[in-house]
């Protein structure tokens, strides 16, 4: 019997593991692909449906697991049509509920140790069967990308079956997999607006694990922003954590605290929490005077999600947008302090973190 297909566009991905060859029934008791030695009766056997039903659980593993770590229609979509197709309703329910990012999160973890058990079982009937880890293997490599996604100790389950996956691809010399960057630029939101002699612009989101995500640099709108300022194009949220690259993420920004400041030591600790299992949602705004083209501050208001879902209490920051020499030169704006300054400046070498003699 041909193998389950789906409808709509989850079809291509979901059937990978068993389009390696047609399931049928096996003249020997292990299930196998049709070939010699093979019937093809009307219904397949009930090891054969239950090699199948693995091979889509595996597949549903990957899709789920994309869905909560990167939330988007696209892998929800999938996800859900997969679950209507074997007349999951309540599973299909969960995965339309995530198409709103997050919403999901908690409802599909409880799916875990029903999926490291599925995950197990493959594993045990490919060691009876050569052919059945053949068939298979598209799942566990599929399974892989999804799970090299997330942070190790983030999830106990997840941790296990980040184990069972690559032991599996270990012994069968199929470590390398093409490694996932998932573009998450569009979830993040950006705009403008004008509120008496205030401009604000703003963007906000869940911030990406860096190194899991894709990035976004354009030097061109970089350029546009801040080019002969004596002022970097400063991101709002940082291009590591997979924000837009654009014009619509870029202010102009002192040089020195885009690159080793307070607020980039504040996107390091994101970073290393981010890496640990911590979700940070974020909303950077920056503040204008009008008649000005330069924001004089930065506020970053942020929350944690520990791993196990719980929200901890926002937090808040404001950081002062100074000029440097160097930007108060190519804008024509008169130092503070009358030369000359030698008994009014402290020189510090910021690249090495010390005081000049």
């Amino acid at each position: 019997m041909a193998p389950t297909r789906l409808p709509g566009p989850a079809r291509s991905r979901a059937a990978e593991p068993i389009d390696s060859g047609t399931l049928c029934r096996s003249t020997s008791p292990a299930p196998g692909l049709c070939g010699a030695g093979a019937t093809h009766p009307d219904k397949p056997d009930a090891h054969v449906r239950e090699l199948q039903e693995l091979g889509l659980d595996l597949i549903q593993m990957a899709l789920d697991l994309a869905g909560i770590f990167d939330p988007s229609p696209v892998s929800d979509g999938a996800s859900g049509l997969l679950s209507l197709a074997r007349g999951q309703w309540l599973d299909a329910v969960l995965s339309g509920a995530s198409m709103i990012p997050y919403v999901g999160d908690l409802a599909k973890a409880g799916k875990l140790p029903k999926y490291l058990k599925s995950l197990e079982r493959a594993v045990e009937l490919s060691e009876k069967s050569a052919k059945a880890a053949a068939a298979l293997l598209p799942g566990f490599q599929k399974l892989k990308q999804a799970l090299d996604l997330i942070p190790s100790g983030a999830n106990k389950s997840l941790d296990r079956m980040k184990a069972v996956v690559d032991s599996f691809l270990q012994r069968r010399g199929a470590t390398a997999v093409a490694k996932l960057l998932p573009d998450i630029s569009k979830r993040f939101e950006c705009r403008d607006w004008e509120t008496g002699d205030r401009i604000y612009k703003q963007v906000s989101g869940r911030l990406g694990v860096p190194g899991t995500v894709k990035t976004h640099r354009s030097k061109s709108a970089q350029t546009g922003v801040s080019g002969g300022t004596g002022d970097h194009a400063g991101h709002l949220v940082g291009d590591r954590f997979g924000a837009p690259g654009g014009a619509e993420n870029l202010s102009r920004q002192n040089w020195k605290a885009n690159s080793h400041g307070t607020f980039y030591q504040l996107e390091d600790d994101w970073a290393k929490k981010l890496k640990e299992g911590t979700g940070i949602e974020v909303q950077v705004t920056d503040i204008t005077r009008k008649g000005e083209d330069r924001p004089f501050m930065r506020r970053v208001e942020w929350t944690e999600i520990t791993p196990d879902g719980t929200r901890l209490s926002p937090q808040q920051l404001d950081f002062a947008n100074t000029h440097t020499a160097l930007s108060r030169d190519k804008s024509g704006i008169a130092p503070t302090v009358s030369s000359p300054q030698g008994n009014n400046v402290i020189e510090v070498d910021f690249v090495n973190k010390k005081k000049l003699p």
